[in-house]
């Protein structure tokens, strides 16, 4: 599948570079109706509203200080985005997320 993103390099209030994300109709449209459904995962809808933030010309400054979230987590969707395309916006690192818990079960049940 060819990449269909662009670098594109954009200015910030304080004179560094910041490189944006353009997104084509079909993956901005995927990433709304994912922000929008009631049975996305909230972590997954708010890296949604961080690619659609950079989209629309944000810093990651600005995009982190809108969604309250650290610049250094924009930065890191937006290279995952660039990377591997909206699907990296669904995956969990390893080492993350609920633990099993041996015997739950049973405790519950007893």
């Amino acid at each position: 599948m060819a990449r269909q993103f662009e670098f594109q390099v954009l200015k910030s209030g304080m004179d560094r570079t910041d490189t944006g994300i353009t997104l084509s109709d079909e993956h901005r449209q995927l990433l709304e109706e994912w922000v929008a459904a009631h049975g996305t995962p909230q972590q997954v809808a708010l890296r949604c509203r961080i690619i659609l933030h950079k989209a629309d010309g944000c810093s990651d400054v600005r995009t982190a200080s809108d969604l309250g979230v650290n610049r250094h987590t924009c930065r890191l969707w937006r290279l995952r985005m660039l990377a591997d395309g909206p699907s990296s916006l669904w995956e969990v690192a390893e080492g993350r997320g609920r633990k099993a818990q041996v015997g739950l079960a049973a405790k519950i049940i007893e």
